[in-house]
């Protein structure tokens, strides 16, 4: 009895490992299957993604390494090269002292406003300028006057709808913009007929002595050589004026009795006053 059921029992176990091989057979062809399949569908996604860089890479213009490592920059076509230098390149600056054109890249810091020219100046500085040593009817002056390397102009500008005008620095932000800065602004006369402009705009070069020779000069001998090593400009300040600080004499002696001058030391404006 118990050897016949010992026979069946061995008969099952062959039988259920049989099963169990042929099972984990089909299991690891299945597992073969399975990992093939997603090395392929990998592959692909790598292959895909591999394009998908390249083809942006391409149309970013990205043809270096990262990571520090020096990069070629793609050759720009001709004539997307001569857009890229012409959005790039500041407009032409000229270098004008006294008299002339306002320049182009200075419209939009003036805007209302145009140079005054020698018809502007009222008629006591037009008839005292016909034998002055320099030019007392002067509305345009160029320098590096905030010391930054770039060409910064001074400004004399009358407003032709009101006939008031300002003395105004555009300085040079070094990316073809500027920014204005109104040093002075002077209400306009009664009678303009004759003339708006009761002031002179003057400018002083590097190594001269401008405002330092007058007797009265506030300067300190530290600040005197200072002032003397900087570019500057000055204007004349009337020394009658009325409560508006319009001048009450039109007389040269008057008008030009006092000076304001204005010039930069390490990034900053600096002013001051002389009456003589």
């Amino acid at each position: 009895m118990d050897g016949a059921v010992n026979q069946r029992r061995a008969g099952y176990s062959q039988e259920l490992y049989q099963q169990a091989a042929a099972c984990l057979e089909q299991a690891a062809a299945l597992w073969v299957r399975v990992y093939i399949a997603e090395w392929i569908v990998d592959a692909m996604n790598k292959t895909i993604f591999g394009l998908g860089m390249a083809f942006l890479m391409t149309a970013c213009g990205f043809t270096g390494e990262a990571d520090g490592v020096s990069t070629t920059p793609t050759e720009i076509p001709a004539s997307s090269a001569a857009l890229t230098r012409a959005a790039a390149t500041p407009l032409p600056l000229p270098e004008v002292q006294c008299q002339g054109e306002l320049p182009e890249a200075l419209a939009e810091v003036t805007a209302g406003y145009r140079l005054a020219d020698e018809s502007d100046f009222v008629s006591s500085i037009r008839d005292f300028n016909q034998n002055a040593t320099e030019d007392l009817t002067c509305s345009i002056f160029t320098a590096d006057f905030d010391e930054d390397k770039d060409r910064d102009y001074a400004l004399l500008l009358v407003d032709d709808k009101t006939s008031s005008f300002r003395v105004q620095l555009a300085l040079n932000q070094g990316n073809g913009t500027f920014k204005p800065l109104v040093l002075k602004e002077f209400e306009p006369l009664a009678d303009t007929e004759a003339g708006s402009v009761y002031i002179s705009l003057n400018f002083k070069r590097p190594g001269s002595e401008g405002l330092a020779n007058r007797e009265y000069s506030p300067l300190t001998d530290t600040a005197r050589n200072v002032y003397l090593s900087k570019p500057a400009i000055d204007h004349w300040r009337a020394i009658q004026m009325d409560e508006q600080g319009k001048p009450t004499s039109l007389d040269v002696s008057s008008l030009g009795y006092c000076s304001d001058a204005y010039y930069y030391v390490n990034g900053n404006l600096v002013m001051f006053t002389v009456c003589d």
